[in-house]
C-alpha cells in the first residue's frame, strides 16, 4: 500500500484529500488495490483551474534563468525521490521495477533538466540527451505559433 494509502489532489501547492468519493487504484501486476484515489468534482476542478490561472499570472514575468532554475529544482526533487516515484509508478502501471526505476523515472527527471537547458539556448530544433544508464535520447522541437 502507498505510504499513506491515499492519492489526493495538488492544488496551489497543497495536497488535498477531498472529493465526492474515493475509488481503488489497482496494481495490474498483482490484481489488488494499492491505494484509494479521491475523485474530483466540478468545484474541485474549478479550484484547480483558478489556481493555475493565478500561478500563470504570478510566474509569467519570470526571466529565462529563473524558469530554468525552477525546472532544475523540480528535477533535483524528483531525483531525491526517485525510488518513491518508481514504486508508485510500478504499482500504478504494473511495469517491472527495473524499467520504471532505471529508464522511465530517469527519463522524466532528465526532461526537466533538458528543458532548463533548452530555454537557455533557444532556438534549437533537435538535440541529444544522455540518460542515467549511458544511452542517448533524441529530442526534437516543433514550435507552433499560438494566436
Amino acid at each position: 500500500m502507498r505510504r499513506d494509502g491515499m492519492i489526493g489532489h495538488w492544488i496551489a501547492g497543497r495536497r488535498l484529500r477531498k472529493g465526492p468519493a474515493c475509488f481503488p487504484d489497482h496494481d495490474p501486476a498483482r490484481g489488488e488495490p494499492w491505494a484509494e484515489v479521491h475523485a474530483a468534482d466540478r468545484a474541485l476542478v474549478e479550484d484547480a483551474v483558478a489556481a493555475a490561472r493565478r500561478a500563470f499570472l504570478a510566474n509569467r514575468d519570470r526571466t529565462v534563468e529563473e524558469r530554468a532554475r525552477m525546472l532544475e529544482r523540480i528535477a533535483d526533487a524528483m531525483d531525491s525521490a526517485a525510488d518513491l516515484l518508481a514504486e508508485d509508478e510500478m504499482r500504478d502501471t504494473g511495469k517491472p521495477w527495473a524499467q520504471v526505476r532505471f529508464q522511465e523515472v530517469p527519463r522524466a527527471i532528465e526532461q526537466f533538466r533538458l528543458f532548463a537547458r533548452l530555454i537557455r539556448v533557444w532556438p534549437l530544433e533537435a538535440f541529444e540527451t544522455e540518460l542515467a544508464d549511458g544511452r542517448r535520447a533524441l529530442n526534437t522541437l516543433h514550435p507552433v505559433p499560438k494566436g
